[in-house]
Order: C-alpha cells, then structure tokens, then sequence
C-alpha cells in the first residue's frame, strides 16, 4: 500500500526551519562571540553613531517600530587605518528603544572621555567589533524558540508514520472487511479493542515538551527586566505545568491499568441493532466502585479552500448507562448493550468523518479509570429501518401523548352509535389506538425563529442608531442587511399548519401566524409521499447535536408543501406518517 508522504514532508520542513534559526540566530553566534575572546582591544576614533528606526508591518497588517543603533570608527592597525562599522556579536534590531538607547549613550559617553577601544581579529585586521558580548537571554530565547519548531516536525514525522501504518493497514482491513460482509447475514465473531490511551499520553508528552519549550521563550527575555515582568515570566511557566501535569496523571492511570482491552460481541456494532460487549477492570473488586459507560458519535467534517483547511467536529449522538461491576477472577467485570437509533450514520473516513467510541469513567478507591476506545459502527442487512424500529420498538404511550399534544393532535368518529363520554374524549387530544375516520392536527410555530427575529430586531436597531446618531452610511447598510433576517425570522417564528386528513384526501391551510396565507387540497392518488426532514439543529458545548423534524408532502407533479412539525427525532415523525397513511388510505 502506498503510503502518504506530505506529513513527513511537514515534519522534516519544520525541523529544517527550526535547526535554521537555531544555527543562524545561536550557535553561529555563539562559534563567533567564543572566537572573538582571542581578538585584541584596540583605541579608536568615532566617527559617527546614531540610533535609527524602521517600521516592519507582519502579515495581518500590524506594524511595529524597530530600532537599531549604527556606528562607525576608525582604528588603526600596524600604521594602516581601518574604518569599522559592526556594533556588536548579534547585530539584532528590535522594539525595545531604551535598549539601544542606552548602547548609544554609552558609545557617545566613551568617544567623549576619549577611551572608545575596539576588538580587532589579528589575522585579519579589517575584521573588528565595539562589544564581543552576546545576550545569553536572547540567545536562549531563540533556541527555546527554534526548539518548537524541531519538536512540531519530530511529533509529525513521528505520529504521522505510526498513524499511517495503523490507519492504513487496520483501516482498510477493518473497512474491506466490515464493509463487503455488510450486506451478508453472516455474524462476525467478537473483537477486542485497544484504547486510545497509550496514543494520548504521546500526544501530551509532546504537547508539554512544545509548551515548555513556547513559554520558556517568552519567560527568558522578562525576568529580571522589572516586578511587572518578572511576574509575567513566572505566570508564562503556568500553562505547561498544567499540560504536564496532565501528562503526569495519564502517564501514572496508564502504568497502573496498562492495556483494558474491550470486547465488542458481535462485531462490529449494528446501526439499527445492538452495539455490546464487555471489559474486564484488572484490578481487585471494590463493590463501592462507580462506572460509567458512554456511547458517542462524533461528526468531524473537513473543508479545504485554497490553501485553508478548517477542521470541525460535532457530538451528533450520545447514551450512558451506569452499569454494576461483577467480581471476576481477574478484577472487575463490566457490561454494557446499547441501541443504535436507525436512522444514525455509519462509522465513515475522509472529509466527513464519523466515528463512534465507548468512553468508560470511573471513581474507584484508589486510581481513577478513564479510557476511550474507537469502534466500528455500520449498517448491515440486520440493521433495520425506522419503520421496522417503530414496529419492534413502539413509542410509549407517554411518547404518543406528547407526539399528540405538541401538533393538536385529534381524531372525530362518525359512529351515531358513540356515548357522550366517547363524544368528549374526541374533544381532547387522543391516544390513537385503531384506525379514525378523520385526523386533524396543528403543527406548531418553530421556536427558533423567535430566535432569529430577535437577533435581526438587535440588528437592525443598532444599525439604525449607528445612522440617526453617527450619520454612519455603514449603519444604514447594516439596518437593511439585518430587516432581511429580521423578516426572515418573522416568517420562521410564525409560520404554522393546519392539516385535515380523511379517507383519500389531505386538505392543509398554511398560515403566518393566525393569517390563512394558502390551502392546499390533494387526493391520495395525487401525493407520491410524505417524509421527515431536518427543520432544526442546535448544539451546545459537550453535547449532542439535536436535530428537529418536520414533515413534508410530495406531490406527483413536482410540488411538495411543508407541513411543519416539531418532532425531536426521525422515529417520532415516522410514527406521525403512519398515523396520516393510515388514515388517508382507509378503505
């Protein structure tokens, strides 16, 4: 198999980076100040010497002021004159004024007591300089710096290769192999797996080492300058602490457990179906010990733009339980079954990666277990569909009511012969337990347009507060931006549906807020079907992405008309099209 060598290139060009700032901006310094302790002192006459200043302005446009001083004298040497010009070993301009401003003064201050000397190569007479000295806290600065750049390209040629050999090897055996029996009936075997452990503690290794490293440069330039500075430098040397703090906790977890392999029975987990298995804690039983294991999805979408790439990743799925450990032979005996909802994705690779993963937690008495392991999660010919989960799975009744109440749900009767409690029951939103003659309900207004038209409202006042006050252009420009999603937002938060359904026929009235601004009216003959669709998503830090159905009527000739909704999950709205199926295709 071929293997991807752009990592490595990555790495092996940050290393030469890093090992050219470190020879050109250290070492070679520090080979040229060591050789200047043989030169000679020499008497010379200055000539001129002047502080001077340029502004350098980096790539996002912010510009700074260097300075830097210049001088130049004359010496003379076995009766010839020399002109020099070199101040210093480093030569470096930066933006500290009063530095350089101080070598000026002292320059000046030692012409003018006529004791200015110069240190002369006595090999070569036309090389001199004012001060052989170098600064160590630059010097270091720079090595610490150049450093990171060695460690960045040593973690990726490191990691990238050890990724590569698993990734490709175990990856593509475990997708050819998963992937061709996805569609035969055959039960894989069990499998164990290997946590994301022993990698992780690589990762915070280097991550101390890097922060050390990074922090150290900036803390070596300010102790010593000033309190303000000094305080600064130590508070510099707080975030690697914490990183190898981290390091040290996970380094003592790992020694201690060593590898917790899980058994994932059967193998792989089935969308639609079970993900099990089990994991044995080797260490002694404590029947006081708490776990916690948790199933997650993780979507990780990838975008490349010229020469971006911008990487994000979301939780779209998670379940925990709190199962009791058993004593076994070897320590402590867990096990966990979840169901996979039908309508989730599969493990996949590339630009829109999913993986799903097992997260154990503990609390024991004496080292807290914490352990995550990637597992495969397809769709296979035992993977059923929605439909099939609402049959062998069906909604509570608690679910139903609530289904109901959210849409006004109801059902009529023309039965004559129905009693005056059954006549009241149809009044009320129903539990529906066979088949009605009419079904009627109101999809509510979707709550986050309220959401946005409170946004487009803040908007567009600040725009118009920005113009009547400022006479900013710009603030009328942003009011009538902002009026788009302010009316964008009026139309979400307000738009609602109300749907009759009877043997043959489907009569829905659209509305903004109570205003009828459309109605509808098909035969079944004319609708080719009815679906769920996302109407909604939210998320919050930690947590899952919620995704919010709705339904959708699609008609033979094209159209399709949305019938709102504001269910919580796909199966919810699938059990809401049986309800409307049943009755539409009554005999």
């Amino acid at each position: 198999m071929k293997r991807k060598s752009s990592p490595v290139l990555i790495g092996v060009f940050f290393i030469l980076i890093g090992g050219s700032f470190l020879y050109l901006l250290a070492l070679s310094k520090m080979i040229e100040a060591y050789q200047m302790q043989s030169w000679r002192p020499v008497p010379a006459d200055l000539i001129s010497a002047e502080l001077t200043s340029y502004l350098h302005t980096d790539e996002d446009g912010h510009s700074t002021t260097m300075y830097k001083v210049k001088m130049r004298y004359r010496y003379v040497i076995d009766g010839n004159p020399y002109i020099g010009s070199r101040v210093n070993v480093d030569n470096f301009s930066s933006s500290d004024r009063d530095e350089h401003a101080d070598r000026l003064s002292n320059i000046e201050r030692l012409a003018a007591r006529e004791n200015l000397r110069v240190w002369v190569n006595p090999d070569d007479p036309i090389e001199s300089v004012f001060d052989r000295t170098i600064s160590w806290s630059r010097i270091i600065a720079i090595s610490l710096f150049s450093c990171v750049f060695i460690s960045v390209g040593v973690f990726i040629i490191r990691f990238s290769k050890k990724a590569e050999s698993e990734e490709d090897e175990e990856g593509a055996r475990l997708f050819s192999e998963i992937v061709s029996s996805a569609s035969t009936e055959n039960k894989l075997d069990s499998k164990e797996i290997y946590s994301t452990a022993k990698g992780n503690i690589r990762l915070w290794k280097y991550a101390s080492i890097i922060s050390f490293f990074f922090f150290l440069t900036f803390s070596v330039g300010l102790i010593g300058s000033n309190l303000v500075g000094t305080i600064v430098a130590i508070l510099f040397f707080i975030p690697p602490f914490i990183i190898s703090y981290v390091y040290w906790k996970k380094r003592v977890e790992w020694n201690y457990f060593k590898d917790v392999p899980l058994v994932l029975s059967p193998y792989p987990g089935v969308i639609g179906g079970e993900v099990k298995g089990h994991l044995i804690i080797p260490k002694e039983f404590h029947p006081s010990d708490k776990y916690n294991i948790s199933l997650n999805c993780t979507q990780t979408e990838t975008q490349k733009s010229h020469n971006k790439t911008s990487i994000r990743s979301h939780l779209i799925y998670e379940n925990s339980i709190s199962p009791v450990a058993k004593e076994h032979e070897q320590g402590s005996f867990l096990e966990f079954e979840f169901y996979v909802p039908a309508d989730k994705p599969s493990t996949a690779r590339g630009d829109n990666a999913i993986t799903w993963s097992i997260e154990v937690k503990s609390k024991l008495k004496t080292i807290n277990l914490k352990r995550s392991y990637d597992i495969p999660v397809f769709r296979t010919a035992k993977s059923q569909s929605v439909k099939d989960e609402l049959k062998s799975k069906p909604l509570s009744k608690s679910e139903k009511r609530r289904i109901e109440q959210k849409v006004s749900f109801q059902r009529s009767s023309n039965d004559n012969q129905m009693s005056k409690s059954e006549t009241k029951s149809t009044n009320r939103k129903a539990d529906i337990k066979d088949i009605p003659e009419e079904l009627t309900f109101h999809t509510p207004k979707l709550a986050a347009g309220l959401l946005l038209t409170l946004m487009g409202l803040a908007f567009f006042l600040i725009g118009v507060t920005l113009f009547a006050v400022k006479g900013e252009i710009f603030g009328l420009f942003f009011a009538l931006v902002s009026s788009v999603f302010l009316g964008f937002g009026i139309y979400i938060w307000g738009k609602n549906c109300k749907v009759k359904v009877t043997p043959n026929c489907i009569e829905v009235d659209q509305y903004l807020f109570s205003k009828l601004i459309k109605k509808h009216r098909y035969r079944a003959q004319e609708i080719s079907s009815i679906k769920p669709i996302v109407i909604h998503s939210s998320s919050q830090a930690g947590k899952a992405v919620r995704n919010t159905y709705g339904l959708s009527l699609y008609i033979r000739n094209g159209e399709s008309v949305d019938l709102g909704g504001n269910f919580k999950s796909k199966k919810n709205a699938i059990y809401m099209i049986e309800q409307i199926e049943q009755v539409l295709h009554r005999e």
